[in-house]
């Protein structure tokens, strides 16, 4: 099995990828799971689990949070 366990969408300031298109990018490459850990929001990995609900690929939902 071959995961990406960090993996952004355009919903974090450091990624201009659309959930829809880290979902076809990845299964193109052969991931069979991704957990998407955008920056304080959750809405990306939201998004990319609904678009994905039917596809051949695990979405581990997730969020990167900042502490001090």
């Amino acid at each position: 099995m071959k995961c990406d366990l960090h993996i952004h969408t355009s919903y974090s300031y450091d990624s201009n990828s659309p959930p829809k298109e880290v979902v076809k990018a990845a299964i193109a490459r052969g991931i069979d799971c991704l957990a998407v850990c955008d920056h304080g929001e959750i809405k990306g990995a939201a998004e990319v689990q609904q678009f994905a609900s039917n596809l051949p690929i695990l979405i581990i939902p997730g969020i990167e949070i900042k502490v001090r």
